[in-house]
């Protein structure tokens, strides 16, 4: 396996673990997408909380040029540690 392959299983592992979670209100659903053609992967939050919709990206994640870029991160985990462990 190259570099860059294990680069997208470590990073769907990732996502996979905080697509298990679930927000305390609402009904929300944790949506992953994982597109290794153009390596974007990102970890969504749909849904509706009350009468108001939810859809807003949780962690957003793209590799480049052999090299993962966080691109967006709202937990309160350290998603880059958990990334280069």
């Amino acid at each position: 396996m190259d570099r860059v392959d294990a680069y997208r299983q470590i990073v769907k592992a990732v996502l996979r673990e905080y697509a298990q979670y679930r927000p305390a209100t609402g009904d929300i659903d944790m949506e992953t997408i994982f597109d290794e053609t153009t390596d974007h992967y990102e970890l969504l939050a749909v849904g509706w909380r009350g009468k108001q919709r939810v859809h807003g990206c949780i962690i957003h994640i793209d590799i480049r040029d052999g090299k993962v870029w966080l691109q967006h991160d709202s937990t309160d985990a350290a998603i880059a540690d958990q990334l280069v462990e």
